[in-house]
């Protein structure tokens, strides 16, 4: 499902202006050899700045490395071009973020559906509206969230976000699900909720699951345990 065959990716300081950090000097992984199979579920750990966010944006096309092979689900990313990668995201990819990443101008449901916005023109976003609302409907259902449909993101607690972000990863049944500390902003309750979901949703699925968390608490959810320190070079200064 993923393979990285010699990988390397670098950030220099300054290139992009003002963004940088004082004192950034630049940030450089290089990952020799990575192969996760199909539907085997990750926590990916590591301390802040060891380049887990950046894994997961190569794995996503949403980073280029300078050099070395990405295979996504057998797909060589860098002979997509932008276009491509962008759509092949949005149908294979699955992302889950911290913040959430709801639109507030858009109602739940029509949250759970932006892939299918995003995506239309494209052979799997050829599905008919109405399926494709239904599909949405279903998974607010198993969320305990269909009652909430026409509701606003700010309507809802955390907790209830972060659940319609799940379902959002998971309109278009995608093989590979992302997650980048999807519970840092829950309490414990709401923490063991949203692991619970994703992993019972990537079950249900198929989907290989790759989530980055910092809580030693969720690591036993998971089949594997992954420390980025050990498949790169750490997060060292370029």
């Amino acid at each position: 499902m993923i393979e990285f065959q010699d990988v390397s990716f670098r950030y220099q300081g300054g290139v992009t202006g003002n963004s940088s950090p004082p004192g950034f000097k630049g940030f450089a992984i290089h990952i020799q050899t990575l192969a996760v199979d199909r539907g085997e579920r990750i926590a990916l750990v590591g301390p802040s700045g060891s380049g887990k966010t950046t894994l997961l944006s190569l794995v996503a096309g949403i980073l280029r490395p300078e050099s070395g092979t990405v295979r996504i689900d057998g797909q060589e990313l860098s002979r997509l071009g932008d276009s491509a990668t962008r759509q092949f995201r949005i149908e294979r990819v699955g992302q889950v973020f911290q913040s959430f990443e709801l639109l507030d101008y858009l109602s739940i449901i029509e949250n759970v559906m932006l892939p299918w916005y995003l995506g239309r023109g494209s052979q799997k976003a050829g599905l008919h509206k109405v399926d494709t609302r239904r599909r949405a409907n279903e998974l607010l259902k198993e969320v305990g969230l269909a009652s909430r449909a026409n509701d606003r993101p700010g309507q809802l607690s955390q907790g209830e976000q972060q659940r319609v972000a799940v379902c959002r990863a998971m309109l278009n049944r995608p093989p590979l699900l992302l997650a980048d500390e999807p519970t840092g902003n829950l309490d414990q309750d709401n923490k063991k909720m949203v692991v619970d979901l994703l992993l019972q949703q990537a079950q249900q699925q198929d989907s290989t699951l790759l989530m980055v968390t910092h809580d030693q608490s969720l690591l036993g959810h998971f089949d594997t345990v992954l420390d980025i320190r050990t498949v790169s070079g750490g997060g060292v200064p370029a």
